[in-house]
């Protein structure tokens, strides 16, 4: 288990065996850009043996604890039949769990640039949260509650793939309270795992949203892998080497959707950090892996944890 007393600040991610090799990526990635910042991983379920092996190389910690599985049981109540959907309920733990301030992220991505200067940036800001990207068609159907929301200025409709803030933000037993309320709204929230709820609660207690780039003005705001600018495929791979881009830094590359293999948008990207400090053998079994996907076909488009 993580252990508070020896940590102020840190990121966590929510991840399981299943995730093993992003958990390669992303940690390899965070470290070769220089960020010094603890991590932890929340079970994203039991199934972290391989995880376990990994974690005392990788200086990563594995969280399991009772009242992360109370908000799996939140979460089935908004997904009974969809288990990959409660289960992202388990992220929200990262709002008591033992890091003063932290930064949130998805598994599924690359750091592009040192995230100890985004942590520091947020603390001298003052802000109680900070999002990096916006989720417009993920978050609230239209209808009266966004109506009404918008009326009361909020609606900001964040991603929740990446975010910072500091402990009890969020508490259990507010969003506990909240939850017979958001259910009985179920019908103008959108099936995206805990993201709608993560909105709903926000936006419900006036939690004051803060955009990172409106303290970081340099920073890029959209993330996601497959993306295109005027054309271009190549502008993430222009930002990994020279840390600019249109006179913007980019945080991450966000895979979400995607799954490692040799279709993958910004496969050079992933690839870099899964072979930085990987051994002949590891590098030799990854290759002879995804020439085998390649002869099986190009796979469908799939969200996975």
């Amino acid at each position: 288990m993580c252990a508070p007393q020896q940590v102020v600040n840190g990121i966590y991610f929510l991840a399981n065996d299943f995730a093993s090799d992003w958990v390669h990526v992303a940690t390899e990635s965070i470290r070769a850009k220089g960020c010094t910042l603890p991590i932890c991983i929340i079970a994203f379920d039991a199934q972290t043996r391989q995880l376990e092996r990994m974690a005392a190389r990788y200086k990563f910690e594995i969280w399991h604890d009772p009242l992360i599985d109370r908000l799996e049981t939140i979460g089935a109540q908004f997904y009974p039949k969809h288990p990959v959907n409660r289960r992202m309920f388990r992220r929200l733990a990262s709002f008591w769990g033992p890091y003063d301030h932290f930064i949130f992220t998805d598994v599924d991505m690359v750091a592009l640039m040192n995230w100890d200067e985004i942590l520091d940036a947020f603390m001298a800001s003052g802000s109680r949260f900070w999002y990096f990207d916006r989720s417009p068609n993920d978050v609230y159907r239209p209808g009266p509650l966004l109506d009404e929301l918008k009326n009361r200025g909020r609606a900001v409709l964040f991603n929740g793939g990446m975010f910072a803030s500091a402990r009890n933000v969020m508490t259990f037993e507010k969003m506990q309270a909240l939850t017979p309320q958001a259910l009985a709204l179920r019908a103008e929230l959108y099936d995206s795992g805990e993201q709608p709820f993560f909105n709903y609660y926000m936006d419900y207690y006036d939690v004051p949203l803060d955009s990172a780039d409106t303290f970081m003005p340099d920073l890029y705001d959209w993330m996601w892998a497959p993306s295109t600018f005027d054309g271009r495929t190549d502008f993430f791979e222009i930002a990994d080497r020279t840390g600019s881009f249109n006179g913007k830094r980019f945080p991450m590359i966000h895979w979400a959707g995607h799954d490692p293999g040799p279709y993958m948008p910004q496969r050079a990207l992933y690839l870099k950090y899964r072979f930085r400090n990987a051994s002949l053998g590891d590098r030799l079994r990854y290759n002879w892996t995804w020439q085998k996907k390649r002869f099986s076909g190009k796979p469908k488009r799939r969200l996975q944890t």
